[in-house]
């Protein structure tokens, strides 16, 4: 029975199979088989090869040129972050804000900007800057309860307090010529730290010993050299009547003289609503030739700040 059904029952499809794995063995003894070493290639000539060389040398100039462009904009991306990173969106109109309070640029007679004398510096000093920096009456005349710290915007805060430095030339620090000898009797040189004046003095700038009972006035006489300040420095502490007081006796003693040629303010103030931090300094060049070149800076800083893409 087995040999019956192996015979006569036998599955068409595998016969069918069979038969084609015959035809592919026959056609592939037919088939001559070429070996890939036995293959022949044409040589390249020397203009050929030249030609492959310099492509070679192109591309390979090629991919130096695009790594060097991509490590640029990696460099370019990391100079964007650090810059952008601090960026705060109220810092423009706190600048704006500060140097229209400090610098009085709304008015033209009393403007920081448009100094030109030591007499319109003492003006400006005593009555726009020491008046801005407490806070005062409201509008209304009501007194500025909880803002002890504040200056006159009653939004900013400083950050310990003001100060006001002095640097100062040698006296005779240049010689006059024979000429004019009979014209002038002292000659002050421009500032430089080979002729910067480093002594300590009485005030009134003289030598002898002067009993006075203000220490913030007599301190503003005596040469300072720290890590932080270097020169003649007054604090603006205490309330405004007496910050008052101690610059109009500062002007009586000739506390800014023919000898002073850089006059420095520099105070910190601190902003809770926009949480920006800003650092002013308000420098006053004064010229051997008798005028004044103000310049100033506001500089704002924000440690909370995060990054933030805007997409329009």
């Amino acid at each position: 029975m087995a040999i019956f059904f192996a015979f006569f029952c036998r599955n068409s499809d595998v016969d069918q199979q069979e038969a084609e794995f015959i035809d592919d063995e026959i056609h592939l003894t037919k088939t001559p088989i070429i070996s890939p070493f036995h293959q022949r290639f044409n040589r390249l000539d020397k203009e050929e090869i030249r030609w492959a060389r310099e492509q070679r040398l192109k591309e390979i100039e090629m991919w130096s040129i695009i790594r060097e462009i991509g490590s640029y904009l990696i460099f370019l991306s990391v100079l964007y972050f650090i810059t952008f990173s601090n960026a705060n969106s109220n810092a423009f109109y706190q600048v704006q804000h500060l140097r229209n309070f400090f610098l009085n640029t709304n008015q033209n007679e009393n403007s920081f900007t448009k100094i030109s004398t030591v007499d319109q510096y003492w003006l400006w000093l005593e009555t726009s800057f020491t008046e801005n920096l407490r806070a005062q009456q409201w509008y209304n005349d009501e007194p500025p309860r909880n803002l002890s710290g504040y200056i006159n915007d009653k939004t900013n805060r400083l950050i310990g307090w003001a100060i006001i430095r002095q640097l100062r030339v040698q006296s005779h620090s240049c010689q006059i010529k024979s000429s004019v000898n009979n014209l002038f009797s002292a000659c002050y040189d421009e500032f430089s730290f080979l002729n910067e004046e480093k002594r300590s003095f009485e005030p009134e700038w003289v030598n002898q010993t002067m009993q006075i009972s203000n220490q913030s006035i007599a301190r503003a006489f005596q040469y300072q050299s720290t890590d932080r300040l270097q020169g003649y420095v007054y604090e603006f502490r205490g309330r405004l009547e007496y910050l008052k007081s101690n610059l109009t006796e500062l002007r009586r003693l000739n506390w800014i003289d023919s000898q002073t040629r850089i006059m420095i303010i520099q105070l910190n103030l601190y902003n809770p609503n926009s949480q920006l931090f800003t650092a002013i300094v308000l420098r006053a060049n004064f010229l051997p030739t008798g005028g004044i070149k103000t310049q100033s800076q506001f500089q704002p800083i924000s440690f909370t700040s995060k990054l933030i893409f805007s997409f329009r």
